[in-house]
């Protein structure tokens, strides 16, 4: 089974889908040079939207400033932008399964 890794970092989760038997792909908006596997440097919507029909399942970790307390209390919300309802969103409209973790 072969899983694309949005907003992938340097592969915490990545090494886990591989001890488990998993093809990973990550993709993040920076290079990873410790990533463990095949990885792309690119805006991980652009990406999915492209090329998701490469993949069995989606596994997405998009940064969320924007949500917690500290950006709220320090009122800096407009410096984050908003990447977890887009993602949710075109992910509702994919045949395969996925999940986000934040």
């Amino acid at each position: 089974m072969k899983i694309l890794d949005l907003f992938s970092g340097g592969g915490g989760a990545a090494y886990g889908y591989i001890a488990a038997g998993f093809e990973v792909v990550g993709v993040d908006n920076r290079k990873m040079p410790n990533y463990p596997g095949e990885h792309h440097v690119d805006d991980a919507l652009e990406f999915l939207r492209a090329n998701w029909q490469d993949f069995d399942a989606v596994h997405g970790s998009p940064p969320c400033p924007l949500f917690s307390v500290i950006t709220r209390q320090s009122g800096s919300s407009n410096k984050h932008p908003d990447l977890l309802n887009p993602l949710r969103d075109i992910l509702c409209g994919l045949p395969i399964p996925w999940v986000i973790e934040n």
